[in-house]
Formats: structure tokens, sequence, C-alpha cells
């Protein structure tokens, strides 16, 4: 059986001209997040009274939240790329080339979440008071496409003539998809003991409650991002090459924002021979507002193999 020598295809010219590769490896998908988020029905509504309508005062009123979170998110998996290029050695020691090609993640989503909970006495008429619960849940999701196209400029030197380093920056693009969805659940009770428990919840409810989801997405925000990395190839004979290539993708920042209504609830008094005493509770309107904005970055490290045309 023959066997080739390296000095057969020891020789600078072995990176000159048009290549084709794959590539399979690792990356990690990185999220920056940051989430604000209100929902308020602490706006005063004025009630109604059932013995006289001078003897009226407001609503108690049955919540508010704010909620802000900010969180990093990391997500390794593997991914593979594919490529086509041409390159060029001049003085048999530097290199330049371009590569234009795709890369395939199996990471497409990462996911912050918060969880928020508060809690208030709104009742300022009567002594056993009132309590509200407003629980919110937030979920902030970004996602990105599968397929991504990319084209990078190559510069290097070959440590011998059958291994190049080399150096490389360029473009890539994607499209990068925020949502925030929000969900609120009010729940007013009256805390009353005894005889006015009996006498107040026979004329109107003592418990209300009411949920609701709140929303803000971007779709369809195509985003070019910038590559920056580097990487060494070896030659295992005249055509094929093997290689180690990092990769650092950093894209435009994606943000997005809504306002909306919702739901609450709250306890409702009156002023009745000076005495003041709690009706019931009711859902009221509330308002909800989302904004939110994510940086996203991706590192990449793959082994590579590449067949150099001659």
């Amino acid at each position: 059986m023959a066997i080739v020598s390296p000095k057969i295809f020891a020789s600078a010219e072995n990176f000159s001209g048009y290549f084709v590769g794959a590539g399979f490896g690792g990356n990690a998908f990185m999220t920056d997040t940051t989430t604000e988020s209100t929902f308020n029905d602490t706006n005063t509504i004025l009630g109604f009274t059932i013995f006289d309508e001078d003897d009226f005062l407001p609503y108690t009123v049955g919540g508010k939240s704010n909620l802000n979170y900010s969180q990093n998110i990391v997500d390794y998996n593997i991914m593979g790329t594919a490529f086509v290029g041409y390159g060029m050695v001049r003085n048999n020691k530097t290199y330049i080339g371009a590569t234009l090609g795709g890369n395939f993640f199996a990471n497409t989503e990462n996911t912050a979440k918060a969880d928020d909970e508060s809690t208030s006495n709104t009742s300022i008429f009567v002594a056993e008071g009132d309590k509200n619960t407003l629980t919110t849940n937030s979920i902030t999701k970004i996602t990105r496409n599968a397929a991504e196209p990319f084209i990078d400029l190559r510069l290097g030197f070959l440590v011998n003539p059958i291994v190049l380093a080399y150096l490389k920056g360029g473009i890539n693009y994607n499209n990068i998809e925020i949502e925030t969805t929000n969900n609120y659940a009010s729940n007013s009770l009256l805390v009353l003991e005894g005889e006015s428990r009996e006498m107040i919840c026979g004329v109107a409810p003592c418990h209300a409650y009411a949920k609701t989801e709140a929303k803000a997405k971007k779709n369809n925000n195509g985003k070019v991002g910038y590559r920056v990395g580097a990487g060494m190839e070896g030659m295992l004979n005249a055509n094929i090459g093997v290689a180690i290539d990092y990769t650092f993708s950093f894209y435009q920042g994606v943000s997005s924002s809504s306002q909306g209504n919702g739901t609450g609830t709250a306890c409702r008094e009156i002023n009745y021979f000076e005495e003041e005493m709690v009706i019931g509770c009711t859902q009221i309107p509330a308002a909800t507002a989302i904004s939110n904005n994510a940086s996203v970055t991706d590192q990449q490290v793959m082994a590579q193999i590449i067949y150099h045309l001659k």
C-alpha cells in the first residue's frame, strides 16, 4: 500500500483556491433581559350607596404591582455549519480569504421568569378592614431562527506549509423575537367576623376575583449581527483539511412595549348613620403596561472538515 509523504502536499498552495466545508460543535446562546411591568387599579373610583346618594364614599381599591426584573440566561446546546469559500496565500506566508455559509442551531429560545405577590389592607373606614392580594406571573421569551446565514473575511498566516492560523470577522442575519406575557390575579376579600359579617355579606359579595393577561410582543425583528473569531486548520492530504474554529456573535438589541386594560378587584364602603360599613367587593377596571429589552450574543466552538478544490 502506498503511503503519501507529507512532502507531496506540504505546499502553501494547498490553502489557495476554492473550498467547501462543514462543522459540528457546541454553542452558548446568551440573552441579557430586562422587563418592567405595572398593573394599576389604585385610581379612586366612585361607588354608590343603596341608602342615600349623599352618603357615598369612594371604593377602597384592590391592588398595584410594579414587577421589574433582569436576568442573564445561557443555554448550551449543539449546532452545525456548512460553508463555501475562497482563499489565497501570498508570499508563501500570509493568507486572505472569505467564506459564505449558514449556521444551524438546536437552541432557539431563552426564557426569563419572575413572580410577585403583593398584599394590601386597603379599607380605611372599617376596623376589621379588607384584604387584597395581587399575584403577578411574568414570562419573557427571546427566540431566533434555527438557520442563520453568515459571511466572513479571514486573515491569517501559515505556521508551516500544512498549518494555517487565522482571524476572522463578518456579519450574520437572524430574526430575533421578544415576547413578555404577564398573568395577573386580583383577589379582594372582606375581613369581617361575627354579626358584622353576617349582616354585610348578606347584602353584597364579600369576595371578588379577576384575572388579566397582558402581552408585549415584537415580531419579524430581523437583526444583523457581527461576528469575530479565530481558528486553525491543518491539512491531512493535498485536498482535505481539519480545523478548530471559534466564533463570538453579537446582535443588535431588541425591545417591545405595550399598554392595555385589565380587570382588578375592590371593596366599596358607605357612611351610614355615622358608622362606616363595608358593603361588598366587586371587579373594577385596571391598566397594564409592559416594556422589555434584550441583548443577544452567541459563542460557538466547532470542529470542521474542509475539502480544497484543485
